[in-house]
């Protein structure tokens, strides 16, 4: 199982519910491109990110089940199309949260980037969680200088990546045969829900299940409720 989180994330975002899954199967957490113990290169791009996952099952040798968060969840997803590569590769996608489209589609992207290239991380991590994430001016100003903020500011710098993957958005069906199961958190906001639906609509082998009382970041919250959605998930298609 490779397990890719979703934005102001590394690795370490899966320490609460890997206890859960190791059991099961053997487990690899990805740090994504400037992240954690991950380097970067300037240019990079959505196909980079594509190859790096691909080169992680590549590495472990095949047959994996990908699980991904929010930004990471549209990258699991595009990492699974064409179906050459997932038919030998890749056994099944589970992505929790995919998130909609920003507005603005890549120009967020650049904005994003261009605060974090100028040293302006404050600026970046804001104009990435209003433009991108949706969330209100009043809600970010909350936000600053708690401890969540000051630890997602030393990621900043990587949000230009999860922008750009959300302006993709989801493949065409037509490229998507593997297994899929959408997860998504039954407090979650219209938004959310309503994109993880229509996304599910659009891709034939796609199925939807639903944490009950969570939001969007059952991770943490409920990780032994997480574990059990995607152990059951992949039970399911499994012998399908």
């Amino acid at each position: 199982m490779v397990l890719i989180g979703g934005a102001t994330d590394d690795l370490r975002m899966w320490d609460s519910v890997t206890p859960m899954l190791a059991g099961h199967m053997a487990l690899h957490a990805l740090d994504r491109r400037g992240r954690g113990a991950s380097g970067d290169r300037p240019g990079s791009a959505v196909a980079d990110e594509i190859a790096d996952v691909r080169a992680v099952v590549g590495a472990v040798g095949g047959g994996a089940w990908l699980v991904g968060h929010s930004s990471g969840a549209l990258l699991a997803l595009r990492a699974a199309a064409p179906s050459d590569f997932a038919a030998g590769s890749i056994r099944g996608v589970i992505a929790y949260e995919p998130p909609p489209p920003p507005p603005r589609g890549k120009h967020v992207a650049d904005r994003v980037a261009a605060l974090a290239a100028a040293g302006d991380r404050d600026g970046a991590l804001a104009a990435f969680m209003t433009d991108c994430a949706g969330l209100p001016m009043p809600a970010v100003a909350q936000r600053r200088g708690t401890p969540e903020w000051q630890a997602a500011l030393r990621l900043a710098h990587t949000l230009a990546y999860d922008a750009a993957i959300a302006a993709e958005g989801v493949p065409d069906a037509e490229s998507l045969t593997t297994p899929i199961c959408l997860l998504l958190g039954g407090a979650s906001p219209a938004p959310m829900s309503g994109n993880v639906r229509q996304i599910a609509a659009r891709l034939p082998s796609a199925t939807v299940r639903v944490l009950d009382g969570q939001r969007h970041d059952a991770i943490t919250s409920a990780p032994h409720l997480f574990a059990e959605h995607v152990l059951a998930a992949i039970e399911t298609r499994r012998w399908a």
